[in-house]
């Protein structure tokens, strides 16, 4: 964490906070049904909010209170410790550097003037891979820098989603959506007592799965991927057609139902 302000520097000024999910939430006016992306809500959340009432030591060495703009950058490594800063007992395996796995939470609840609560009803575009680089300290990583002068950039790649669909904290039902690679999506619901794994690999069924995201998204499992441009010219090619795919699908986002839509 990075605090920008006025004042004298201050060694709090940069520290690291531990967090086990990164808890976003859906930007704009909440009574706003306007569509927004999670790229906008993650710009909110990393690189967009203001922090008020610290104490910093001003030009005359006076102790004041000043506002200051909070960035947020990723540290691409497990780390073993909590919340709290406690270091955590485990093994090496616990902390793998491939296949990290990035648990985000859409907040589609907020409370009203008497404090109750109320669901945001945003349709928020869940994109299958996001532009990650200006999120990540890359300087930090765990992995020594390559030296063969070709950069690493890093992206997410959607793995796993859980949706709630209700309107109540209090109830609801979930249905959890995994991805694999060579068979496409699968949905999980306990309460379809026919068909409880439904399998999604045409371009009508994967539409339907992201509108679904769009509206219902919950939790969301994004794995953090390294890429190293010029090496890997396939999945570059194939990250080009889902960015142009997602362009066109944020494009027709609202149609006469509001539903989101590929083309």
């Amino acid at each position: 964490m990075h605090l920008f302000h006025g004042a004298s520097a201050d060694a709090n000024d940069e520290r690291v906070i531990t967090e086990r999910l990164i808890q976003v939430s859906i930007p704009g006016d909440p009574m706003d049904e306007t569509p927004v992306s999670l790229e906008e809500a993650l710009v909110n959340y990393f690189h967009d909010s203001v922090v008020s009432g610290i104490n910093r030591v001003d030009d005359d060495f006076r102790q004041t209170e000043v506002s200051a703009w909070q960035v947020l950058k990723l540290l691409p490594f497990y780390s073993a410790s909590n919340e709290q800063g406690e270091k955590i007992k485990a093994v090496e395996s616990h902390f793998p550097t491939t296949n990290l796995i990035l648990p985000l939470v859409l907040k589609r609840y907020g409370y009203n003037d008497n404090l109750q609560p109320f669901r945001i009803n945003k349709n928020v575009y869940i994109p299958p891979f996001v532009n990650f680089n200006g999120f990540v300290n890359s300087d930090a990583a765990d992995e020594p820098p390559c030296h063969c002068g070709i950069d690493v950039h890093y992206r997410l790649k959607l793995r796993s989603v859980v949706c709630h669909y209700g309107n109540k904290l209090s109830s609801g039902h979930y249905k959890g959506f995994t991805l694999d690679d060579e068979e496409g999506w699968f949905r999980l619901d306990d309460l379809d007592s026919n068909e409880r794994v439904t399998k999604f690999n045409s371009l009508q069924g994967t539409t339907m799965l992201f509108n679904e995201f769009s509206r219902h998204g919950y939790l969301l499992f994004y794995e953090l991927q390294r890429v190293h441009p010029g090496i890997v010219d396939e999945e570059l090619a194939i990250e080009h057609d889902y960015h142009v795919a997602q362009n066109l699908q944020f494009v027709e986002f609202a149609d006469k139902k509001n539903n989101c839509v590929l083309q």
